[in-house]
């Protein structure tokens, strides 16, 4: 197949365009992961571990339509989260906890990450 001079050049300056955007992406990437460590070389791992806990707890109910998982924690605290895959009633479960902020307060955690714990049946 035979180009055209016009040709030629269209291809090489959608070839030049494509390089300048994947350079801008990847500089783009290098400056988000420049500004996270910089994050956490300011407000230092510690300071940032303070804020999570662990909590465990057996799950009551699993609501496929719905996709949520309730919990209940050894005080009698419900938590919910979503992706109900394999979890089933009587599941352990143990969880990530962020406290938002609020040492003092329960009422605002969050679950970051919920893990299978075994099952309290049989």
């Amino acid at each position: 197949m035979d180009l055209s001079k016009r040709d030629r050049k269209e291809v090489t300056t959608m070839t030049k365009n494509g390089i300048i955007a994947l350079l801008v992406a990847f500089g783009l990437i290098l400056v988000a992961f420049a500004g996270g460590v910089k994050l956490g070389r300011t407000q230092g791992a510690d300071e940032i571990m303070s804020h999570v806990y662990p909590r465990c707890g057996v799950v009551c109910e699993v609501n496929r339509a719905d996709d949520v998982v309730t919990v209940v924690d050894g005080v009698g605290m419900e938590w919910q989260f979503t992706e109900c895959e394999d979890w089933q009633e009587g599941d352990w479960v143990a969880m990530i906890m962020d406290d938002n902020g609020t040492p003092d307060s329960i009422y605002d955690d969050i679950i970051m990450d919920a893990v299978y714990g075994g099952t309290s049946e049989g």
